[in-house]
């Protein structure tokens, strides 16, 4: 089973709160929904380390092709790329089974909210399939408001939203209005040059810290942040209200929610998502990148229509559109830029303002210091 249809096999439950699973799945059932192959997602995380520059300049590429639009991948493919010291501990933030961000966008494609959720294994410290409240399958409150548009400004359509949303003071004042204009005002902040450098050097997921010291690149990340801003989504917010019902009942219940809930769950579930769903509709937008294929199910869900079992949503997978040789390129874990003797560049993609484009193997580095292929002796 596919990651979407966990998730509406939750509708209904008592793990339903808030009715966010029925409120997304609602939504699921009318998306375009597209399965990630590993090539498509090791390119995808591949392309969210380019410099911020590069990634301001492909933002025309960012335009969904429908108004909603359901994508899932095999969760891991990032923690793949990271040196073991980089890692999370697996304990506290084991890798997915999948992954999936469903994009809900107006009718330009260009302006609209992301809601991530992901599937783990059964855990049976928690309880697993005895406790009634544990689920693996798992929506993430916080979401994404994104402004794609090259004046566009996500943080003021969020201000926006809320105000529409909460139009009175004494709807301000209720539990729920309160956390999100708080939730809000923690998330709007826009990041001094300083702030920016310091976080680039201390990051993982995009490896930019060696773009720290460009004040261009600082520049860029700053105009970037100005298009997308961590958000409730409109699928939790349900769930959100019962939440802040809980956590604004002291201040030391919503100290404790701030400092465990939002710091140190709700923001790093969703460290690197957007970026990611951003690379991929690049790709779906850029000419021969991927290519798509209709699964066939039809005679799958007629078995189980026939058993009284629902049946599965139809989905196309999306794979790179690469000849048979290329792909054995894009796969080869050569050797890397930072090595300064002559070596072979593995096949990758790059972005420009006109698409996503592949570049085939090469050699880069000074031919008079070419390196010997490391040899190993087998005993």
């Amino acid at each position: 089973m596919r990651l979407s249809d966990h998730l509406i096999a939750e509708c209904g439950s008592a793990r339903d709160i808030g009715g966010v699973y029925t409120r997304m799945c609602a939504s699921l059932r009318e998306a375009e929904r597209f399965e990630l192959s590993d090539d498509v997602g090791r390119a995808a995380y591949n392309l969210t380390k380019s410099k911020p520059t590069t990634l301001l300049s492909a933002l025309p590429l960012c335009r969904t092709p429908f108004r909603k639009i359901w994508l899932e991948w095999r969760g891991g493919l990032t923690s793949e790329w990271l040196r073991p010291e980089q890692r999370r501990p697996k304990e506290w933030a084991p890798d997915p089974l999948k992954q999936g961000c469903l994009i809900e966008t107006d009718k330009t494609g260009t302006r609209g909210v992301m809601t991530f959720a992901w599937l783990h294994k059964l855990n049976p410290v928690r309880g697993g399939a005895a406790d009634p409240l544990y689920t693996p399958v798992n929506i993430a409150p916080l979401g994404v408001m994104f402004n794609w548009n090259e004046d566009g400004d996500a943080r003021e359509d969020a201000i926006d939203e809320l105000q529409r949303r909460f139009p009175t003071p004494e709807d301000r004042r209720s539990p729920n209005g309160v956390l999100q204009f708080m939730l809000l005002q923690r998330h709007i902040k826009t990041l001094s040059d300083d702030e920016v450098k310091a976080w680039m050097e201390r990051s993982v997921f995009e490896n930019w810290g060696r773009f720290a010291k460009m004040p261009g690149e600082r520049q860029a990340l700053i105009e970037l942040d100005r298009h997308m801003v961590k958000w409730i989504s409109p699928h939790a917010v349900g769930f959100v209200d019962w939440t802040a019902k809980m956590a604004l009942k002291s201040d030391e219940l919503l100290d404790r929610f701030m400092t465990y809930v939002i710091k140190a769950s709700w923001e790093p579930d969703i460290e690197g998502e957007p970026p990611y769903a951003e690379t991929v509709i690049a790709m779906m937008n850029s000419r021969n990148a991927v290519e798509h294929h209709p699964a066939d199910l039809s005679a799958l869900n007629k078995s189980r229509a026939k058993r009284g079992r629902p049946i599965f949503l139809s989905y196309r997978t999306t794979h790179l559109r690469l000849s048979q040789a290329q792909q054995r390129a894009f796969r080869a874990g050569l050797l890397t830029r930072e090595e300064a003797g002559l070596h072979r560049v593995r096949g990758h993609f790059k972005i420009r303002k006109t698409g996503v484009y592949w570049w085939s193997p090469f050699f880069r580095g000074d031919p008079d210091r070419a390196l010997e292929r490391q040899e190993y002796e087998v005993t």
